[in-house]
């Protein structure tokens, strides 16, 4: 008669990894950003640099 009720665990751990993916996704694209960022402030730095060189 007595029944056992599931707890919403799973929810939870779903939810957990869906967090979890979230934030890794968000670092990721952080640490993308900020490489392209350094790409290209090297690239004008080597074209200002070329510039002064025929000028």
């Amino acid at each position: 008669m007595f029944r056992k009720i599931k707890k919403g665990v799973q929810m939870k751990r779903t939810k957990n990894v869906r967090k979890q993916k979230a934030i890794a996704k968000a670092v990721s694209q952080h640490e993308k950003s900020a490489t392209k960022i350094e790409k290209n402030e090297s690239k004008t730095l080597r074209t200002k640099s070329a510039k002064n060189l025929y000028d």
